[in-house]
């Protein structure tokens, strides 16, 4: 009975700071997107992380008003992964030149965020879940499930935007290069 009390306890704390880092990371993402929606030169490009932004903003409203009964934590925690995943794509985005080769780049960076995020939306999902938290629950599925819609809007400009592109015939070549590359790298 103690260790299930505590086991508890240790899951209700990993859940309280993934809020804390889930609210951290979407902020980081918030003021990155609006410097890569600028520097986006496709314009389908552009829209989807416009929508991504008000995904990301959406997202960050709610788990402010999860995280806000939570004072066990403090609110200086960061999301480290996240932060570096965006400092990554900086240093990357610098060194594409051209646009069509800087949106490939710019979209497979894009990609690696949010497949860490919707991963780890799951896992907030399913400890929240184990514990009967139904609002932080809900918040994590809705924001697993807006993670989803975004990486099959993704995977959909990916396939349109750059393996028909005509203005460079290699350009889905290096765009399916790089993104294993970044794959290798991030997970």
């Amino acid at each position: 009975m103690r260790n299930t009390i505590h086991n508890t306890a240790v899951l209700q704390n990993l859940v309280d700071l993934e809020t804390f880092q889930f609210t951290a990371g979407e902020t980081e993402l918030r003021n990155a997107l609006p410097r890569w929606i600028h520097r986006a030169s496709s314009s389908p490009l552009k829209k989807v992380l416009e929508q991504y932004l008000a995904v990301t903003e959406e997202q960050l409203q709610k788990l402010e008003e999860v995280k806000e009964p939570v004072m066990s934590i403090s609110s200086a925690i960061t999301n480290n992964v996240i932060k570096a995943l965006i400092e990554d794509a900086e240093e990357k985005i610098e060194q594409c030149k051209g646009s069509e080769i800087q949106d490939a780049c710019l979209l497979a960076c894009i990609h690696s965020i949010n497949h860490f995020k919707l991963i780890n939306y799951n896992t907030g999902y399913a400890f929240a879940n184990a514990l009967g938290m139904e609002k932080e629950k809900s918040v994590f599925m809705d924001a697993e499930i807006n993670e989803k819609q975004i990486d099959e809007t993704l995977s959909d400009l990916e396939d349109e935007e750059y393996a028909l592109q005509n203005s460079i015939p290699t350009t889905s070549k290096i765009f399916k290069s790089y993104k294993q590359y970044i794959g290798s790298k991030v997970f």
